[in-house]
């Protein structure tokens, strides 16, 4: 008895198993992608992580499958030095950074929220090159980006530079201590500048340079820290109805040039010619 091609059958199989592979890779959120590859490469089971994830195991299977193949979990890798970098790099998260530990998960995000694209593919490089372990990038409303990481070294080394409230951090973050190295604090100015604070050219020509922040401590550590390196500058405090203190503090218009030579802003590379 002659017996029925199965080509088509099989054909039939393989597009419905890709239908479903489409369906369910969808349905996982980005945070959620990231904690499944996270888990995934740290060789945790397909049933565990649907136990802590809550999510069916037909949901995860596709994207469990992809990843698995002989992937293993390392921890990035880099030096807590105090460079010029690293305090660039914790000025920028002191300014636009938030973290977040999911104790039922087991999962450490980290994140940094931008305005301009630019100054994100900027940052993208300069974590990346430093901690060797990628960020995502996504674009979110109103035109904002965001990067993430997931992990708990990384998590952990801006937590051992930085005091802060996570649910407030805002209003709260400050460095741990004062003594860090001089490159570490030009580095530190640098990264708070670009992202707390603004550059711009005035009707007058002149340069204004100013730092913005709801936390009073940092603002003061600010201030310090530019006295520390011969600027001038004086803060001014905007008290809002049913907001949080506004703390501004300006360069005076004669450290305007020494803070660009010595810190060189990221927000500074705009302007050519005098710069007073």
């Amino acid at each position: 008895m002659n017996r029925p091609d199965s080509a088509p059958a099989m054909r039939c199989g393989e597009e419905y198993k890709e239908i479903l592979r489409t369906h369910y890779m969808s349905r996982l959120t980005f945070e959620e992608k990231g904690l499944v590859e996270k888990l995934i490469l740290q060789g945790v089971s397909l049933n565990k992580i649907s136990k802590i994830t809550g999510r069916n195991k037909s949901t995860l299977y596709w994207y469990y499958a992809k990843l698995k193949g002989g992937k293993k979990f390392e921890e990035p890798q880099f030096e807590t030095n105090y460079s010029e970098l690293e305090g660039e790099i914790v000025g920028i998260f002191a300014g636009d950074g938030s973290q977040h530990h999911a104790k039922d998960r087991g999962s450490y995000a980290v994140n940094v929220h931008f305005g301009k694209l630019e100054y994100v593919k900027y940052v993208k490089g300069l974590f990346e090159s430093y901690f060797n372990k990628k960020f995502r990038l996504k674009k979110e409303s109103m035109g904002r980006f965001r990067l993430t990481t997931y992990s708990k070294k990384i998590f952990w080394h801006f937590m051992s530079y930085l005091d802060y409230v996570p649910q407030i951090k805002h209003c709260t973050v400050k460095l741990k201590r004062a003594d860090f190295p001089r490159e570490f604090k030009i580095g530190f100015l640098r990264g708070l500048v670009d992202t707390d604070g603004t550059i711009c050219r005035c009707k007058d020509k002149r340069i204004r340079i100013a730092f913005y922040t709801t936390s009073e401590s940092l603002a003061n550590q600010t201030k310090s820290l530019l006295a520390e390196f011969g600027f001038h500058s004086f803060t001014s405090v905007n008290h809002r109805a049913n907001l949080k203190d506004c703390h501004s503090t300006y360069l005076l218009s004669r450290s305007v040039g020494s803070f660009i030579e010595l810190i060189r802003p990221y927000k500074a590379r705009k302007f050519q010619g005098p710069l007073v």
